[in-house]
């Protein structure tokens, strides 16, 4: 019981390197697997994941660290990917979150919703410092902008929210 909670303990503190995030992270998960020799920990099973007010669900997560200073580099979610910061909420089939670029990728069917309308395209690009969405929809797909207008009439163009840096 004392390794699988140093373990645990180990993945958590790995995941926490992010600088975008100030508070403390929680993951829950059916099953967690720490592979060292690959720098690596997969959670598996029911996945939620939270910080400050950033929640993503997915069925599986898998985060790579540095073998250095074991510093978080990057996170891939697969399956059932929905994320949520704010009125701002996601959804695809995969995510990319590169935590040294401050890049989320959602990738496959990527829909971000909005108060005001929604992004929708095959691939949603959020770079966190720059405050820059691109969306992609290579082939027959489409880029798709909807927007809801206010009560005055007003269309106001949604802007994702994921990530901005404090």
């Amino acid at each position: 019981m004392k390794r699988r909670w140093k373990v645990l303990m180990s993945a958590a503190l790995l995941l926490m390197a992010w600088p975008v995030f100030a508070e403390t992270l929680e993951i829950k998960a059916d099953g967690m697997t720490l592979t060292h020799e690959k720098r690596e920990v997969t959670f598996t099973g029911s996945v939620y994941l939270k910080r400050d007010d950033f929640i993503l669900h997915c069925d599986r997560l898998v985060a790579y660290y540095k073998e250095k200073d074991n510093e978080l580099e990057r996170a891939h979610a697969y399956g059932h990917v929905r994320m949520e910061q704010g009125m701002t909420k996601g959804n695809s089939d995969e995510a990319k979150l590169d935590y040294v670029h401050q890049v989320l990728t959602l990738i496959g069917h990527a829909v971000v919703y909005q108060p005001k309308g929604r992004l929708e395209g095959q691939t949603i690009v959020h770079d966190i410092r720059k405050e820059r969405t691109v969306v992609q929809s290579p082939g027959e797909g489409k880029a798709r902008l909807i927007i809801d207008s206010d009560e005055s009439g007003k269309a106001v163009v949604p802007v994702p929210e994921l990530g901005h840096a404090k």
